[in-house]
């Protein structure tokens, strides 16, 4: 185990619960407003209400339509997934309606940002709830669900120590990628065939290349304005593989409800009434493990392996990417990459299932996560795609610009410019924010 991280892991709870003593048991917060008047609780309420007990909640959500996961002020008048999630709390009365706006109380704490636009099939939140009103924990979403968009859905609410923090105590992350088949093909006439189907000896190649990563290496060539002999940039990837390939048929004309919910199932008509034709699309579902990522780290690192795969990049040149020397390296459109779930293996072998405390392996989701990604995000990366084309622009740059040099001049190179500063697709607390976090 990474007992150097736990033991930043202990000092952070520590500091933590010193704040706690200073400030009568609140703390945690990112801001805190002046509760609204008029809002009191009588000792008939507390006993109907119950004690307040510190949850981890996980959740997936469809970020479309959403500036991000993390509540903002109200002078902001941003839309968030957590402010969503916290008003359908209120609702229930699992917390009360002042701490909507003034968390400071309920110590609301997240395990990463996610950035306007960006997806996770799960997503841990850590808060104070009133435990009457939570009810049984596997059963929470029942309770809460009918009362969000039906692009954001609670899994459960697991009791957790007071000093649970699903930012300090997460030990490593999922990461997926959904990309079409066709970015395996090498040309644009190839891939622009509706009927594509990745060749196996071709998938095979594609795998090993992704296997290239695993271990420790020095990532300074697939992030931004890192040097080679920043500690930073050392980092270990667990595992990186493509499961098999599957198809998936939408509508490419919805965008979906308000909410931000993408469909499986295409509707029959559009508002005019002429008939929809939906497509299907053979997608590869691209998985990484690690312990934190960098700015474009994965990014970069899928795009490394798709041009190994067509033959654009020697693997002399893939291993001198990791040597003390500076590359231009491409990267995939974002729009396709999200959490896939966090990992919390420290805190479950230490804490889970003793005083009462749930278990945080996650194992246990697995089902309801696979659920929610297939029928709330795969498709919508695929509706994108099929209107916009990043994903076919990406490839017609590729084929034109060498890897280690910039784009060629081109209307597709002005949008490769726009994603370089970009961070949709990515989560921003998790990719851009853990520079610092120590390898395992």
């Amino acid at each position: 185990q990474n007992t150097d991280g736990f033991g930043k892991r202990n000092r952070a709870r520590r500091e933590m619960e010193a704040r706690d003593k200073e400030d009568g048991g609140g703390g945690g917060s990112d801001f805190s407003l002046e509760p609204k008047e008029g809002t009191t609780t009588t000792p008939e309420m507390r006993q109907r209400l119950g004690a307040k007990r510190t949850y981890a909640v996980t959740l997936g959500y469809n970020g479309h339509g959403y500036n991000g996961l993390q509540v903002q002020p109200p002078a902001a008048a941003l839309r968030t997934i957590e402010g969503e999630f916290l008003t359908a709390l209120a609702k229930t009365e699992c917390i009360l309606p002042d701490n909507v706006l003034d968390h400071k109380k309920i110590r609301l704490q997240r395990c990463g940002r996610t950035d306007k636009g960006v997806h996770a099939a799960c997503q841990v939140l850590s808060l104070k709830m009133h435990e009457n009103m939570v009810g049984q924990d596997s059963h929470f979403g029942d309770v809460i669900n009918p009362h969000l968009p039906a692009g954001i859905r609670v899994y459960d609410a697991r009791r957790v120590t007071n000093s649970f923090s699903p930012h300090a105590m997460c030990d490593s992350r999922h990461y997926t990628y959904i990309l079409p088949s066709f970015l395996l093909a090498g040309d644009v006439k190839t891939a622009s065939q509706p009927s594509f189907r990745v060749d196996p000896e071709k998938l095979s190649r594609f795998r090993e290349c992704l296997k290239g990563y695993v271990g420790t290496r020095r990532y300074h060539n697939y992030t931004s304005k890192m040097s080679f002999k920043d500690p930073a940039v050392k980092r270990y990837i667990s595992s990186f593989e493509a499961l098999d390939p599957y198809d998936v048929t939408f509508d490419p004309t919805s965008d979906g409800n308000d909410s931000g919910s993408a469909d499986t199932a295409a509707t029959a008509a559009t508002a005019g009434g002429a008939a929809v034709r939906e497509l299907t699309q053979e997608v590869l579902e691209l998985r990484v493990h690690g312990q934190s990522f960098l700015l474009h780290h994965i990014r970069k690192m899928i795009a490394m392996a798709i041009a190994r795969t067509w033959g654009f990049v020697s693997d002399e040149l893939f291993a001198r990417s990791f040597t003390d020397c500076k590359l231009y390296l491409p990267m995939v459109p974002g729009f396709g990459l999200f959490l896939e779930r966090p990992v919390f293996h420290t805190y479950h072998e230490r804490f889970g299932g003793s005083d009462g405390r749930a278990s945080m392996d996650l194992d246990d989701l697995e089902e309801k996560i696979q659920h929610f990604k297939r029928t709330n995000i795969v498709p919508y990366v695929l509706r994108e795609e099929a209107n916009e084309h990043p994903m076919l622009d990406w490839l017609e740059i590729m084929v034109r610009s060498p890897v280690d040099q910039p784009p060629a001049p081109g209307p597709a190179a002005a949008a490769a410019a726009a994603a370089e500063v970009s961070e949709v697709g990515e989560d921003a607390g998790a990719e851009a924010g853990e520079k610092g976090t120590p390898t395992v």
